[in-house]
């Protein structure tokens, strides 16, 4: 009755020629938007270069760049912990050292240029790859042009584009591509005829291998167990024998290496606790809250409509596109099978992370394919080359449907986005290289880590590697509280970082108790190389280090706290009005009924007039200006004027029992350090241990 959707074209050595060239076209697309992407870097070298060095569009890029140094020296170890990204109790190495690492020590090398700029000059170029083993699947399939749609479609899907960005050197950029090769792998071992068994042991060897790969490069082993199971059951259902299905699974798992396979298992449980049931795996989750809930990749769309927007912005296409993949995903179940992990990765963007939905812009993009390949499949023609023509119009097709998205501003072709961390902030972290002690204790808000730590020999806190512990919440609770507080914080961490909390909790402290410990921590730190690093960006993040900081454990909620800038347009006889607020700075009195206890004027975050009113209670307003007049406009609430973030980043008032001022970058960066108390030593030193 509906055999109309179900016309797969001939696959012949032509057909294969058709398509071949039409994925060399794709690929050559790709390339060209990152080219494109390039020469606006180029022309705007002072917003993406700090010298010679070109800045990152994702923090974690600069892991990838620092492990490739100590690859390149020599020093990459998995047997020691690295203290580095995680000061100081230190977190383990990736072991093996990244695949993505060494591709750009290697191409350094090669071209003899210094490894940031190999990395945006390789990783990125890789994107577009995975429409190589898609395209190929597909035309085995008997729907040539899908694969060409769903990677044209796919990888300029607005979140494929931003997370593959030039810049962006994560493990993103390759993902889809080994995961559509192991499947087309898995399902060429399930199509073996009986006299052909060899390729099946051949075929689940390259699946093996793939994912192998895969795990250097990603460092996660939970697709080791997804397609190996895969691979057994889609041997099962093709009624291969026992004996046969053992075998090939024994080659896959040496070919994955077994060694990491270990692994999985667990990987796997932390993966769903992540994405899908963050259940409680341990005693300190019942004390501190989710670290994830703040960043903003890792949170769940509201609605269908904004998932489905992150692929095209139209989302009635993007739906019609899900649709159609889902019916012919159910025309063709068995030989989609083996895709299953792809698209149900992409289909987690609805229950889990929005950053799922890169993966369901190929799915769309082969829905979108199916439509036109069933119009033109019920096309009589009435010629002799028929089928070859019509082919070649679905692949055609698929170029021109690409065009109109690209003119409509669905697919980001040109898609631009600035550096992770700006140049000035980033000319500060080299500076604070060349002027401070090796080795020094930096700590700081979680997301520039990686990129300090890559920049000079630091330690870091905590970084965007080792964010997701109770450490991220003791120094979130430092940065909104009093410079003591912080000072003591610091201390604590500095010389015992979270170690004593298990044994605070097998102690049966109480959260409120284990900060009364903290905060009353006296002995200063260890020596004076400790730093608290302030830089501007934290402005936009103080809500979220805010909701950290006052989480309720009990109530499983917070109240966070935080300040308003405000858009200021004009100041006449006093009189500030700024979007939506009239300020009196003569009565101190806002919108004729809210009080101020103070305004301070600041000029390059050193003040320069206070202005005390008659009021008790009410808020704080800081008006940072220039000679040139307003530059911004802090609204601060009374319960939050004693947070160390206002009175060191914003007003450079610091405690000198507490904090030395050594670098100063205002509006960009502020760095103190933490003065040593009488010169104490580290818990369980002697005076004879030192001599």
């Amino acid at each position: 009755m509906l055999n109309f959707l179900n016309k797969p074209f001939k696959k012949d050595r032509k057909v294969l020629i058709i398509v071949l060239i039409a994925i060399l076209i794709v690929v050559a697309i790709s390339i060209s938007s990152k080219l494109y992407q390039l020469d606006f870097w180029n022309e705007n070298k002072q917003d993406f270069y700090v010298d010679d060095i070109p800045m990152m569009t994702t923090l974690d890029a600069y892991k990838f760049t620092r492990h490739a140094e100590e690859y390149r020296e020599g020093i990459y170890d998995t047997s020691i912990m690295d203290k580095k990204i995680f000061y100081p109790e230190g977190a383990h190495f990736p072991d093996p050292v990244p695949l993505i690492s060494v591709v750009i020590e290697k191409v350094s090398t090669l071209f003899d240029i210094n490894l940031h700029k190999a990395a945006i000059y390789t990783i990125p170029f890789m994107f577009g790859l995975f429409v190589i083993p898609l395209g190929i699947y597909f035309y085995l399939l008997g729907y040539p042009s899908l694969g060409i749609f769903g990677g044209l479609i796919g990888m300029f899907a607005p979140m494929y584009a931003g997370r593959t960005s030039l810049g962006r050197i994560d493990a993103d950029s390759m993902i889809v591509f080994f995961m559509a090769l192991a499947s087309l792998f898995v399902y060429l071992a399930s199509t073996v005829r009986d006299d052909k068994k060899w390729k099946l042991y051949l075929y689940s060897s390259f699946a093996g291998l793939t994912i192998g790969v895969f795990f250097y490069w990603y460092h996660h082993g939970v697709f080791n167990i997804v397609y190996l199971a895969l691979l057994i059951f889609m041997l099962a259902i093709s009624r291969f024998k026992i004996k046969e299905i053992v075998i090939a699974s024994i080659l896959f798992i040496i070919f994955t290496n077994p060694y990491y396979l270990k692994d999985s298992v667990f990987q796997m449980i932390q993966s769903i606790q992540v994405y899908l049931f963050p259940i409680k795996s341990s005693n300190f989750d019942y004390f501190f809250p989710n670290v994830y809930s703040t960043i903003g990749e890792a949170k769940r769309s509201a609605t269908i409509g904004e998932s489905l927007a992150y692929v095209v912005p139209n989302i009635y296409i993007a739906g019609l596109g899900l649709i159609s993949v889902g019916i012919f995903a159910v025309r063709n179940f068995k030989k989609c099978i083996p895709l299953a992990p792809l698209f149900a990765l992409g289909l987690m963007t609805f229950v889990s992370s929005n950053r799922f939905s890169m993966f369901l812009g190929p799915a769309v993009g082969v829905g979108i394919g199916y439509i036109f390949h069933v119009i033109i499949s019920n096309i009589n023609f009435k010629f002799k080359y028929e089928e070859y023509l019509k082919i070649g119009l679905s692949t055609v097709l698929a170029f021109m449907v690409f065009g109109i998205f690209l003119l409509a501003g669905y697919s980001k072709f040109s898609y631009k986005t600035g550096p992770s961390i700006v140049t000035p902030i980033y000319d500060v972290f080299v500076e604070m290289d060349e002027t401070l002690p090796k080795n020094s204790n930096i700590l700081t808000w979680w997301d520039y880590g990686l990129a300090l730590i890559d920049a000079g020999d630091f330690n870091a806190f905590h970084t965007g590697m080792t964010q997701a512990s109770p450490k991220t919440y003791l120094i979130a609770k430092g940065l909104t509280s009093s410079q003591k507080d912080l000072y003591n914080f610091t201390s604590y961490l500095d010389r015992y970082g979270i170690t004593e909390l298990n044994d605070f909790i097998e102690d049966n402290y109480t959260l409120e108790m284990v900060l009364d410990n903290i905060s009353n921590f006296d002995e200063g730190p260890v020596d004076n190389k400790t730093y608290v690093l302030y830089t501007n960006d934290m402005i936009g993040k103080y809500g979220a280090i805010s909701y950290l900081s006052f989480w309720d454990p009990k109530k499983g909620v917070s109240d966070p706290r935080g300040f308003d800038q405000l858009n200021c347009s004009l100041i006449q006889d006093n009189i500030l009005t700024c979007n939506g607020f009239t300020i009196n700075l003569n009565t101190g009195i806002i919108n004729n009924r809210v009080t101020l206890m103070n305004t301070y004027f600041t000029q390059a975050g050193n003040i320069i007039e206070k202005i005390d009113y008659q009021f008790s209670s009410g808020y704080t307003l800081i008006i940072n200006t220039s000679g040139r007049g307003i530059n911004a406009v802090y609204l601060i609430a009374e319960k939050d004027i004693d947070s160390s973030f206002i009175d060191l980043f914003f007003l450079n008032q610091p405690n000198p029992e507490l904090y030395e001022l050594v670098l100063d970058k205002y509006p960009f960066a502020r760095l103190y350090r933490l003065k040593e108390k009488g010169g104490s030593m580290p818990i369980g030193v002697t005076d004879n241990d030192t001599n």
